[in-house]
């Protein structure tokens, strides 16, 4: 009786045992791709003068129609977002007065000052120079290459991803080779993401302008050809393996 007495209290203990741990291996790795960015951004600038406000803003209205309505036409442009991101209107104050004096308002105004800041996407990225080239036909006081970047980065991103993975396992299966010892299985995969800025990229306000043009197409008086340099997507992964 007293061997019965004792069998609850032993398959209690039992169940309090430590769990064996299980064996494993540690392994990081990364990947790295080279990708040709399939789109662009420029940002330029429209500027107009004039004596009356009104006289300004029809003008900055004028040349902001014809961006909008002309660069969508240019030759090879699949794509194109136009975003008038902030425009500024302020008054122009005598030169020799205000050399003279530090308060504006005992100036007089001799006239007006518009400018208007405007992103501008594009693709394929191939066409970055010929759309600055265009820009600057329009009559855009400034315009510059502000980047090149990949609209869609799901497929690279699992691209390097899995690439990550296969540079783990291979390393893993090197190390229990050396250790004696074989791969069981995987019991816990940590991704690292890298937040590049000129990586990740939301896209334009939803107020910006998206164009598609079929119809004539238009060429800038003087073609600017600039090849995209590859973009380098990376995906850092730290792997656990077991062993047996």
């Amino acid at each position: 009786m007293k061997h019965l007495a004792l069998l609850p209290l032993a398959i209690l203990l039992f169940g309090c045992l430590p769990e064996t741990p299980r064996k494993q291996i540690v392994v990081r790795s990364e990947a790295t791709l080279k990708v040709v960015p399939d789109s662009f951004r420029l940002n330029t600038e429209l500027r107009a003068r004039g004596k009356t406000r009104d006289e300004v803003i029809k003008s900055i209205s004028a040349k902001l129609d014809r961006v909008t309505s002309e660069l969508p036409k240019l030759e090879g442009l699949e794509k194109s977002e136009l975003d008038p991101s902030e425009m500024r209107l302020e008054p122009v104050y005598d030169r020799q007065c205000r050399s003279e004096r530090y308060n504006d308002d005992a100036c007089p105004v001799t006239g007006y000052l518009a400018e208007i800041e405007i992103e501008v996407e594009g693709s394929p990225a191939e066409e970055a120079g010929n759309a600055l080239s265009l820009l600057s036909d329009l009559g855009v006081a400034e315009v510059y290459l502000d980047e090149y970047f990949i609209r869609d980065l799901s497929k690279v991103y699992d691209a390097a991803q899995e690439r990550a993975f296969e540079n783990a396992k291979d390393k893993a299966e090197r190390l229990a080779e050396m250790a004696g010892t074989v791969l069981v299985g995987v019991l816990k995969i940590q991704m690292k993401e890298y937040g590049d800025e000129e990586i990740f990229y939301g896209g334009l306000s939803e107020d910006s302008d998206v164009i598609v043009v079929t119809g004539s197409r238009i060429s800038p008086k003087n073609e600017l050809n600039i090849t995209p340099a590859p973009l380098k997507i990376q995906r850092e992964i730290t792997v656990t393996f077991e062993i047996e």
